[in-house]
């Protein structure tokens, strides 16, 4: 997914961004343009990803809304994909399957989408495919005003295959 890689460069960015204020201020130096810097990092992830951020003694930590932490001073964790058993990706924080804990930002909302939305789809799809199926085997049944039995009214492989990419 091209927004975990976003995730990733982000808060890549924010841990680098943070070991660098860190050594500012160990030599007594106003960081104030990096701490800029990462503030807009941190609003492009919040874009993202719904997060908290939390200031330590060694900096800062990111963490998504459910408390997984992006970002921990200068060390970032990236975040993978990982075909689940539905065929779907799920996306990872280590061995952590975080997809259903992610609550906002785009990454949030491209999973709803796929998950509720485009899943209704393949459902309208499959109703669609079992009222052709009805309609065919009764119009089989019946004869036309010329004595013909009946046949199919629609084309259900072509309705089927359809129906097989919507899923």
């Amino acid at each position: 997914m091209q927004t975990v890689t976003e995730v990733n460069s982000l808060t890549s960015q924010i841990a680098s961004v943070d070991q660098q204020i860190s050594n500012l201020q160990s030599i007594n130096q106003a960081p104030g343009a990096l701490v800029d810097q990462q503030n807009n990092l941190i609003q492009q992830l919040s874009a993202l990803v719904d997060v908290q951020v939390i200031p330590t003694g060694q900096g800062i930590t990111v963490a998504t809304a459910n408390g997984t932490t992006l970002v921990s001073g200068s060390q970032s964790t990236a975040l993978t994909t990982q075909v689940g058993s539905n065929g779907m990706h799920d996306i990872m924080a280590g061995a952590q399957d975080i997809t259903s804990s992610l609550t906002g930002g785009s990454l949030a909302g491209l999973i709803q989408i796929r998950d509720q939305e485009i899943s209704s789809i393949g459902q309208a799809s499959i109703s669609w495919l079992g009222l052709a199926t009805a309609l065919n085997t009764a119009n089989a049944q019946g004869y036309d005003l010329n004595g013909n039995q009946g046949g199919n009214i629609l084309r259900l492989r072509q309705r089927a295959a359809w129906a097989r990419r919507r899923r």
